[in-house]
């Protein structure tokens, strides 16, 4: 096996998640040069694994329960991940061994279901393996944009143009061929599943507006959601299925069925903010505010900050909206009608929102 071979950074980032979603615990991958290049705890990308070390000589399981005996790890188990008797890395759960031990299994099945069907594309001439295999490929690793569209032409029948995006389709029930089905149904032709609920596709730029228009005309079922990345280059793909996770997960939150990226990016921007930010701005911008007050900021700003309009809204006089206004500012000492002071409530209505 080539050094071509290694698994890229984003693709072992891609199981580490995976993983700690089924099993609950910090994962590490960690390459042939015994170095953490993906890590559900970020802090420790990059570093040394002296455990990984001794796996990779040995190919077994280590378990680690003194530290001291290998720096820089912490306890866990370390298991090592071969791909048809060649090594291929180590992958480690972090936590008591004996609470480990019994996850070991699942974790190692997890992670050689994403590293065959990297794999896969290499070895087979399938139609269906293939496309799926590419897919992945495209999304995970770097890519030869000639030698792609090469593939995508000749071999899967669907030219790739410059510029191409990513959607992610999910549903509640895990039956792959609803979504199988659903997807040859908008003629989606390079697709690849992800989870048994959960189905990734590219496609060009030019069938955008018609994928859109034709899913949010047809019946959808209730338990499918559906997201789109941004438009990109092909050698881009990665960063457009990264944003099509993010749009998902937030349709999936504000129960949103179609979800794109490009329109929602302030909303998934906000959503980006770890709680305890978040909390600290809302109570700081609104903490001295009733629900009525709120609902009256939401008012004033859904009408682009209009005092005619928002009085109209509310059907109240405009001295009384001003008389209201004047009372937000005496609490929060944030002025509505003064465009720096509005931007911070809006924010933190929107926060709030999320």
């Amino acid at each position: 096996m080539t050094e071509k071979d290694f698994i890229s950074p984003s693709l072992a980032q891609t199981i580490v998640d995976a993983a700690k979603n089924v099993i609950g615990k910090e994962i590490n991958f960690i390459d042939l040069t015994f170095t953490i290049i993906a890590s559900t705890d970020k802090s420790r990308i990059g570093n040394y694994h002296t455990a990984a070390r001794l796996v990779i000589e040995i190919t077994d399981i280590v378990e680690i329960n003194d530290t001291q005996a290998f720096p820089g790890t912490k306890t866990g188990i370390n298991y090592p991940i071969t791909v048809e008797n060649v090594l291929v890395g180590v992958i480690g759960i972090t936590g008591n061994p004996d609470e480990c031990r019994s996850l070991g299994f699942l974790l190692m099945k997890i992670c050689e279901v994403f590293i065959k069907e990297q794999l896969l594309l290499r070895k087979t001439t399938k139609r269906d393996e293939l496309r799926s295999s590419f897919v992945r490929m495209m999304l995970f690793e770097e890519v030869d944009i000639t030698e792609s569209k090469r593939i995508s032409s000749e071999q899967l029948a669907y030219p790739l143009e410059e510029n191409v995006f990513v959607g992610i389709l999910q549903r509640n029930s895990p039956d792959p061929q609803q979504i199988q089905n659903y997807i040859q149904s908008h003629n989606i032709a390079l697709f690849t599943y992800m989870f048994p609920n959960q189905c990734a596709f590219i496609a060009n730029q030019s069938a955008y507006k018609a994928i859109i228009n034709e899913i949010r005309a047809s019946q959808m079922d209730e338990d499918l959601y559906i997201a789109f990345g941004n438009i990109t280059t092909i050698d881009s793909l990665a960063l457009s299925y990264q944003n099509a996770k993010t749009t998902l997960q937030y349709g999936i939150s504000q129960q949103i069925r179609v979800a794109e990226y490009h329109s929602l990016q302030f909303e998934i921007l906000l959503q980006t903010v770890d709680k305890r930010s978040k909390n600290d701005f809302i109570n700081k911008a609104l903490g001295n505010l009733n629900d009525g007050e709120k609902a009256l900021l939401t008012s004033y700003f859904k009408q682009n900050l209009s005092l005619k309009d928002t009085a109209n809204s509310l059907f109240i006089h405009k001295n009384t909206l001003q008389y209201r206004l004047d009372k937000i500012k005496e609490k929060t000492g944030l002025d509505p009608r003064h465009f720096s002071d509005s931007i911070q409530l809006y924010v933190a209505l929107k926060l709030q929102s999320n």
